[in-house]
Protein backbone atom coordinates (compact mmCIF):
# COMPACT_ATOMS: atom_id res chain seq x y z
CA UNK A 1 0.00 0.00 0.00
CA UNK A 2 1.41 3.38 -0.99
CA UNK A 3 -1.61 5.67 -0.48
CA UNK A 4 -4.71 5.40 1.72
CA UNK A 5 -6.69 8.38 3.00
CA UNK A 6 -8.69 6.12 5.33
CA UNK A 7 -5.59 4.71 7.05
CA UNK A 8 -3.56 7.89 6.80
CA UNK A 9 -0.90 6.23 4.66
CA UNK A 10 1.11 8.15 2.10
CA UNK A 11 4.49 7.09 0.78
CA UNK A 12 6.31 9.61 -1.38
CA UNK A 13 6.82 8.64 -5.02
CA UNK A 14 10.61 8.56 -4.60
CA UNK A 15 10.28 5.91 -1.85
CA UNK A 16 7.79 3.56 -3.47
CA UNK A 17 10.24 1.34 -5.32
CA UNK A 18 8.30 1.89 -8.55
CA UNK A 19 9.44 3.12 -11.94
CA UNK A 20 7.30 4.74 -14.65
CA UNK A 21 8.02 5.07 -18.36
CA UNK A 22 5.66 7.66 -19.82
CA UNK A 23 4.00 7.28 -23.21
CA UNK A 24 5.95 10.37 -24.37
CA UNK A 25 9.15 9.15 -22.58
CA UNK A 26 9.50 12.52 -20.73
CA UNK A 27 13.29 12.75 -21.09
CA UNK A 28 15.05 15.89 -19.87
CA UNK A 29 15.88 17.78 -23.12
CA UNK A 30 18.79 19.73 -21.56
CA UNK A 31 20.55 16.64 -20.16
CA UNK A 32 22.73 14.19 -22.06
CA UNK A 33 21.70 10.56 -22.35
CA UNK A 34 24.12 9.63 -19.58
CA UNK A 35 22.74 12.29 -17.25
CA UNK A 36 19.16 11.27 -18.07
CA UNK A 37 20.03 7.69 -17.20
CA UNK A 38 21.60 8.48 -13.83
CA UNK A 39 19.01 11.12 -12.90
CA UNK A 40 17.13 8.90 -10.43
CA UNK A 41 20.35 7.65 -8.85
CA UNK A 42 21.53 11.19 -8.20
CA UNK A 43 18.19 12.03 -6.53
CA UNK A 44 18.67 9.00 -4.29
CA UNK A 45 22.24 10.12 -3.52
CA UNK A 46 23.68 6.77 -4.61
CA UNK A 47 27.49 6.72 -4.15
CA UNK A 48 29.36 7.73 -7.29
CA UNK A 49 31.13 4.39 -7.86
CA UNK A 50 27.88 2.44 -7.60
CA UNK A 51 26.07 5.02 -9.74
CA UNK A 52 28.63 4.72 -12.54
CA UNK A 53 28.50 0.90 -12.39
CA UNK A 54 24.69 0.79 -12.62
CA UNK A 55 24.53 3.32 -15.45
CA UNK A 56 27.16 1.45 -17.45
CA UNK A 57 25.34 -1.84 -16.98
CA UNK A 58 21.90 -0.66 -18.09
CA UNK A 59 23.24 1.48 -20.95
CA UNK A 60 25.17 -1.51 -22.26
CA UNK A 61 22.15 -3.81 -21.82
CA UNK A 62 19.98 -1.45 -23.88
CA UNK A 63 22.73 -0.69 -26.41
CA UNK A 64 22.75 3.08 -25.85
CA UNK A 65 26.22 3.58 -24.34
CA UNK A 66 27.47 4.99 -27.64
CA UNK A 67 24.94 7.83 -27.33
CA UNK A 68 25.96 8.87 -23.80
CA UNK A 69 27.05 12.39 -24.84
CA UNK A 70 24.08 13.09 -27.12
CA UNK A 71 20.83 14.83 -26.21
CA UNK A 72 17.31 13.33 -26.59
CA UNK A 73 16.53 15.51 -29.62
CA UNK A 74 19.45 13.82 -31.44
CA UNK A 75 17.95 10.33 -31.05
CA UNK A 76 15.22 8.42 -32.85
CA UNK A 77 11.97 7.40 -31.13
CA UNK A 78 13.21 3.87 -30.48
CA UNK A 79 16.47 5.15 -29.01
CA UNK A 80 14.63 7.62 -26.77
CA UNK A 81 12.46 4.79 -25.49
CA UNK A 82 15.57 2.79 -24.60
CA UNK A 83 16.88 5.79 -22.65
CA UNK A 84 13.57 6.10 -20.77
CA UNK A 85 13.75 2.39 -19.89
CA UNK A 86 17.40 2.69 -18.84
CA UNK A 87 16.59 5.62 -16.53
CA UNK A 88 14.01 3.49 -14.71
CA UNK A 89 15.99 0.23 -14.67
CA UNK A 90 19.03 2.02 -13.23
CA UNK A 91 17.18 2.61 -9.95
CA UNK A 92 16.26 -1.10 -9.83
CA UNK A 93 12.51 -0.67 -9.11
CA UNK A 94 10.42 -3.47 -7.66
CA UNK A 95 7.67 -2.68 -10.18
CA UNK A 96 8.05 -1.00 -13.57
CA UNK A 97 4.98 0.73 -15.03
CA UNK A 98 4.88 1.18 -18.82
CA UNK A 99 2.15 3.43 -20.25
CA UNK A 100 1.75 2.38 -23.90
CA UNK A 101 5.50 2.81 -24.48
CA UNK A 102 5.42 1.49 -28.07
CA UNK A 103 2.51 3.55 -29.39
CA UNK A 104 4.74 6.31 -30.83
CA UNK A 105 6.95 3.92 -32.80
CA UNK A 106 6.59 2.72 -36.37
CA UNK A 107 5.74 -0.93 -37.12
CA UNK A 108 9.35 -2.10 -37.52
CA UNK A 109 10.53 -0.44 -34.31
CA UNK A 110 7.56 -1.85 -32.40
CA UNK A 111 8.59 -5.38 -33.38
CA UNK A 112 12.18 -4.71 -32.33
CA UNK A 113 11.19 -3.18 -29.00
CA UNK A 114 8.79 -6.02 -28.18
CA UNK A 115 11.69 -8.43 -28.42
CA UNK A 116 13.86 -6.01 -26.44
CA UNK A 117 11.30 -5.70 -23.64
CA UNK A 118 11.05 -9.49 -23.45
CA UNK A 119 14.82 -9.74 -23.12
CA UNK A 120 14.96 -6.96 -20.52
CA UNK A 121 12.32 -8.68 -18.41
CA UNK A 122 14.23 -11.97 -18.50
CA UNK A 123 17.53 -10.26 -17.65
CA UNK A 124 16.45 -7.84 -14.90
CA UNK A 125 13.53 -9.92 -13.51
CA UNK A 126 11.60 -6.74 -12.69
CA UNK A 127 7.82 -7.03 -12.44
CA UNK A 128 6.39 -5.03 -15.35
CA UNK A 129 2.85 -3.65 -15.60
CA UNK A 130 2.33 -2.88 -19.29
CA UNK A 131 -0.70 -0.86 -20.47
CA UNK A 132 -1.52 -1.38 -24.14
CA UNK A 133 -4.37 -1.44 -26.64
CA UNK A 134 -2.36 -3.69 -28.97
CA UNK A 135 -3.46 -7.31 -28.60
CA UNK A 136 -0.28 -8.66 -30.18
CA UNK A 137 1.80 -6.88 -27.55
CA UNK A 138 -0.34 -8.27 -24.75
CA UNK A 139 -0.47 -11.84 -26.07
CA UNK A 140 3.24 -12.07 -26.88
CA UNK A 141 4.76 -10.19 -23.92
CA UNK A 142 2.51 -10.90 -20.95
CA UNK A 143 2.55 -13.78 -18.48
CA UNK A 144 -0.81 -12.54 -17.14
CA UNK A 145 -3.36 -10.30 -18.86
CA UNK A 146 -6.05 -8.13 -17.28
CA UNK A 147 -8.81 -7.20 -19.74
CA UNK A 148 -10.53 -3.94 -18.77
CA UNK A 149 -13.75 -2.38 -20.04
CA UNK A 150 -14.73 1.13 -18.92
CA UNK A 151 -12.63 0.80 -15.78
CA UNK A 152 -14.02 -2.62 -14.79
CA UNK A 153 -11.91 -5.78 -14.74
CA UNK A 154 -13.45 -8.36 -17.09
CA UNK A 155 -10.92 -11.19 -16.78
CA UNK A 156 -7.48 -11.90 -15.37
CA UNK A 157 -5.54 -14.88 -16.69
CA UNK A 158 -2.78 -16.19 -18.91
CA UNK A 159 -2.87 -15.35 -22.63
CA UNK A 160 -4.13 -18.88 -23.39
CA UNK A 161 -6.90 -18.57 -20.79
CA UNK A 162 -8.01 -15.21 -22.16
CA UNK A 163 -8.12 -16.51 -25.73
CA UNK A 164 -9.43 -20.06 -25.25
CA UNK A 165 -11.63 -19.59 -22.19
CA UNK A 166 -13.00 -16.01 -22.21
CA UNK A 167 -14.98 -15.12 -19.09
CA UNK A 168 -17.74 -13.32 -21.00
CA UNK A 169 -18.82 -12.21 -24.44
CA UNK A 170 -16.96 -8.91 -24.24
CA UNK A 171 -13.63 -10.68 -23.73
CA UNK A 172 -14.42 -13.22 -26.46
CA UNK A 173 -15.17 -10.49 -29.02
CA UNK A 174 -12.43 -8.13 -27.88
CA UNK A 175 -9.54 -10.61 -28.08
CA UNK A 176 -8.56 -12.14 -31.39
CA UNK A 177 -7.76 -11.00 -34.91
CA UNK A 178 -9.68 -11.84 -37.03
CA UNK A 179 -12.44 -11.57 -34.41
CA UNK A 180 -14.44 -14.53 -33.16
CA UNK A 181 -17.56 -15.58 -35.10
CA UNK A 182 -20.73 -15.30 -32.99
CA UNK A 183 -23.79 -17.36 -33.93
CA UNK A 184 -27.04 -16.10 -32.42
CA UNK A 185 -28.81 -19.36 -31.75
CA UNK A 186 -32.11 -17.62 -31.04
CA UNK A 187 -32.36 -16.51 -34.67
CA UNK A 188 -34.27 -18.41 -37.34
CA UNK A 189 -31.36 -18.60 -39.80
CA UNK A 190 -30.74 -22.12 -41.15
CA UNK A 191 -27.08 -21.99 -40.06
CA UNK A 192 -28.03 -21.01 -36.50
CA UNK A 193 -30.76 -23.66 -36.28
CA UNK A 194 -28.36 -26.34 -37.47
CA UNK A 195 -25.68 -25.25 -35.00
CA UNK A 196 -28.18 -25.22 -32.14
CA UNK A 197 -29.40 -28.76 -32.94
CA UNK A 198 -25.79 -29.97 -33.14
CA UNK A 199 -24.94 -28.37 -29.78
CA UNK A 200 -27.96 -29.92 -28.09
CA UNK A 201 -26.85 -33.36 -29.26
CA UNK A 202 -23.29 -32.77 -28.07
CA UNK A 203 -24.02 -30.94 -24.82
CA UNK A 204 -27.41 -32.23 -23.73
CA UNK A 205 -29.12 -29.82 -21.34
CA UNK A 206 -26.16 -27.41 -21.55
CA UNK A 207 -26.82 -27.00 -25.25
CA UNK A 208 -29.71 -24.59 -24.68
CA UNK A 209 -27.57 -21.51 -25.32
CA UNK A 210 -28.35 -18.05 -26.62
CA UNK A 211 -25.18 -17.76 -28.70
CA UNK A 212 -21.96 -19.60 -29.44
CA UNK A 213 -18.53 -18.31 -30.48
CA UNK A 214 -16.26 -20.00 -33.01
CA UNK A 215 -12.67 -18.90 -33.53
CA UNK A 216 -11.68 -18.44 -37.21
CA UNK A 217 -8.92 -21.06 -36.97
CA UNK A 218 -11.53 -23.66 -35.91
CA UNK A 219 -13.19 -23.36 -39.34
CA UNK A 220 -12.11 -25.96 -41.88
CA UNK A 221 -12.89 -26.13 -45.59
CA UNK A 222 -14.07 -29.39 -47.12
CA UNK A 223 -14.80 -29.85 -50.82
CA UNK A 224 -17.49 -32.50 -50.24
CA UNK A 225 -19.76 -33.46 -47.37
CA UNK A 226 -18.06 -36.85 -47.24
CA UNK A 227 -14.77 -35.10 -46.35
CA UNK A 228 -16.24 -33.52 -43.21
CA UNK A 229 -14.75 -35.10 -40.04
CA UNK A 230 -17.19 -37.35 -38.19
CA UNK A 231 -19.04 -35.60 -35.38
CA UNK A 232 -18.33 -32.10 -36.66
CA UNK A 233 -21.02 -29.57 -37.43
CA UNK A 234 -21.02 -28.55 -41.09
CA UNK A 235 -23.00 -26.27 -43.34
CA UNK A 236 -22.92 -25.49 -47.04
CA UNK A 237 -21.45 -22.11 -47.91
CA UNK A 238 -20.15 -20.07 -50.82
CA UNK A 239 -16.55 -18.88 -50.83
CA UNK A 240 -16.53 -15.23 -51.89
CA UNK A 241 -12.86 -14.48 -51.26
CA UNK A 242 -9.64 -16.48 -51.16
CA UNK A 243 -5.89 -15.99 -51.03
CA UNK A 244 -5.58 -17.40 -54.55
CA UNK A 245 -7.95 -16.78 -57.48
CA UNK A 246 -10.90 -19.20 -57.40
CA UNK A 247 -13.89 -19.81 -59.61
CA UNK A 248 -16.61 -17.28 -58.85
CA UNK A 249 -19.52 -18.66 -56.88
CA UNK A 250 -17.86 -22.02 -56.19
CA UNK A 251 -19.66 -23.94 -53.47
CA UNK A 252 -17.89 -25.44 -50.50
CA UNK A 253 -18.92 -27.23 -47.33
CA UNK A 254 -17.57 -25.63 -44.17
CA UNK A 255 -16.83 -27.97 -41.26
CA UNK A 256 -16.49 -26.62 -37.79
CA UNK A 257 -14.13 -28.40 -35.45
CA UNK A 258 -15.77 -30.62 -32.87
Amino acid sequence: MVDSAEKGVFIGPEKRGMGLVFQSYALWPHLTIERNTDFGLRLRKVPKAERIERVERVMKALDIEKYRHRYPSQLSGGQQQRVALARMLAVNPGVLLLDEPLSNLDARLRLEMRAELKRIHEEFRTTILFVTHDQWEAMTLATSIAVMNEGTLQQLGTPNDIYDRPANRFVAEFVGSPPINILELASDHALDRGAKDWLRIRLGERGDLGSVGIRPEALKLASTEAAVPAGSFHHAATVTGFCRPAAAGSSRSIARAA
